[in-house]
């Protein structure tokens, strides 16, 4: 996984623990994206809790620190990068089985606010490729 990659998914591991707005956070994730670290990290929250509220079964994310991404994790950056790269196809696979149909247009909104944030400053994220790991401790989303 590159960079702004695991960045991302730590971001996504911290908001969900309730350690996401710690101004550290903030700093190092504002550095990678070459963005306001803050800015992003609200746009990261409120793309979890659109999924939040309507996710079709649990999303599950690894514990901070993990190098391996869980298959929740794989699908959330791919439906980023699918938003940036405006390939609708890819992104109602993703939400579809992600999300409940009610809750698809504030998913895709969110995912496209991310997306945005860092095409900005000219980061396009690659579409996750590679097996997820199989142990893991597991969180679900409560953002």
């Amino acid at each position: 996984m590159r960079g702004i990659e695991s960045q991302l998914v730590e971001a996504f591991r911290k908001i969900v623990s309730g350690r996401g707005y710690c101004p550290h956070v903030a700093r190092d994730l504002g550095r990678a994206a070459r963005c306001d670290g803050a800015d992003l990290i609200r746009v990261i929250a409120i793309f979890l809790a659109a999924i939040d509220n309507g996710c079709r079964r649990p999303v599950m994310l690894s514990g901070n620190g993990d190098p391996d991404l869980t298959p929740s994790e794989m699908q959330l950056l791919a439906l980023i990068a699918a938003a940036q790269r405006e390939d609708e196809a890819l992104m109602r696979a993703h939400l579809t089985f992600l999300v409940e149909a009610p809750h698809e247009k504030p998913v895709t909104v969110a995912a496209r606010l991310v997306g945005g944030l860092l095409l900005k400053s000219e980061i396009e994220l690659s579409l996750p490729v590679g097996q997820a790991a199989q142990h893991r401790m597991l969180l679900p989303v409560v953002a």
